[in-house]
């Protein structure tokens, strides 16, 4: 029998056929608009390009400022300054009365310092208008809402918090923890997990809203906020709303590296790195700071100091004691009016500051006028005149 040839094709291969190009349009689709898609990536690409001169513009303005003999950057020479770059009306120069200024241009700001620095910032209004709970918090109502230092929502399953100041601030613990007396018993006011190398889970809460996103609240205080989290070795970046930092820190004993920045507004670092790892100690001390009794004490890692002491401080009482480790040069321009060293007890405008110090090589310097009173007992302490 002859065999016919068959040259169409077959319903089977008609359906294979369409469910592939099904596929292939899915994962096109996919490609162009997924998290990660072809579009999101241009549209961030694009924003970032914006974003950048936007910088860009902003930094020539505080160039032109410091050109014009060498002026200090104020709210309004920078306005000025901004309009003759972008345009009369087109960005916003706001003094955050911290020794920095937020420029607003459209949807994007930034934060620009007296020395001329200027970095991103996140846009606080668009996050607190548009930021909801996350899927992963479950134990703690979805009517509480944070918003952590990088403008993202933050688990609060993982966070303590207490309202304070009648009312109008947030503390970062229970109500016994954020007691910086101690009288009330010590608890740390993250009770999250770490990562592998020794970071919090996400970010540290900058406003908490407990109404659903109607009202939100600044974190002000960390007091024990992380006590004696041992899996803790990289501080977290510190809300610029914290103004007390007390203890925050206190008996982390694997804490390694610093947080990068002290926000303007703490007045006192009293204990706050007591009894941690760290090595290197050259985050800058705001001149709102006070007072830094103990605030190294027992930590034995520590080996550089370069921050330098400001003028503002006032007691300086067993900052490094038992710091045993110290090298190099401690400016230490402390405006502390009398020299208590003697063993009748541990509080005193700088007693003990370097006692039990059993290293060799560490110089101090500065414009505080006991620095012979601070080394009293330690003679293996130069002084630079």
């Amino acid at each position: 029998m002859k065999e016919r040839n068959v040259n169409g094709i077959t319903l089977i291969a008609l359906v294979i056929t369409i469910i592939v190009l099904l596929i292939l349009a899915g994962v096109t689709i996919a490609t162009l608009t997924g998290d990660n898609g072809i579009i999101g990536k241009a549209g961030e690409a694009k924003e970032n390009t914006i974003a950048a001169g936007e910088k860009e513009a902003i930094e020539l303005a505080v160039t032109s400022i410091k050109m014009n003999n060498n002026k200090e950057v104020s709210q309004e020479n920078l306005q000025d300054a901004i309009d003759k770059q972008i345009g009369s009306g087109k960005g916003e120069v706001i003094d955050n009365e911290n020794e920095t200024f937020t420029v607003k241009i459209k949807d994007n700001w930034y934060i620009v310092d007296l020395e001329g620095n200027v970095e991103k910032d996140v846009n606080w209004d668009l996050a607190k208008a548009n930021t909801k709970a996350p899927e992963e918090q479950t134990s703690t109502s979805k009517s509480v809402i944070g918003i952590g230092t990088d403008g993202k929502a933050v688990n609060m399953d993982l966070w303590k918090y207490t309202l304070i100041n009648e009312g109008t601030e947030y503390g970062l613990n229970s109500a016994n923890g954020i007691d910086d007396s101690g009288a009330s018993g010590r608890e740390n006011g993250y009770i999250g997990e770490f990562t592998a190398e020794g970071r919090i889970i996400g970010t540290v809460p900058q406003y908490i809203s407990e109404d659903g996103g109607k009202t939100f609240l600044p974190v002000t205080s960390l007091v024990h906020t992380f006590y004696q989290c041992t899996g803790l070795k990289i501080a977290p970046e510190i809300p610029t709303t914290v103004n007390k930092m007390r203890v925050a820190f206190y008996y982390c004993t694997t804490l390694e590296v610093a947080p990068a920045q002290i926000p303007y507004g703490v007045t006192d670092l009293n204990w706050t790195f007591c009894a941690t790892k760290i090595a290197s100690f050259n985050t800058k001390i705001p001149k709102t700071v006070t007072s830094m009794r103990a605030t190294f004490q027992y930590d034995s890692a520590l080996k550089n100091m370069s921050a330098e002491i400001p003028d503002s401080v006032i007691d300086i009482s067993a900052c490094f004691l038992r710091c045993q480790s110290l090298v190099g040069t401690i400016v230490i321009n402390a405006n502390v009016t009398g020299a208590i060293i003697d063993d009748s007890g541990m509080h005193g405008d700088c007693q003990w500051v370097f006692k039990d110090y059993n290293g060799n090589g560490l110089s101090i310097k500065g414009t505080c006028k006991v620095l012979e009173a601070i080394r009293e007992g330690n003679e293996k302490i130069t002084i630079i005149k």
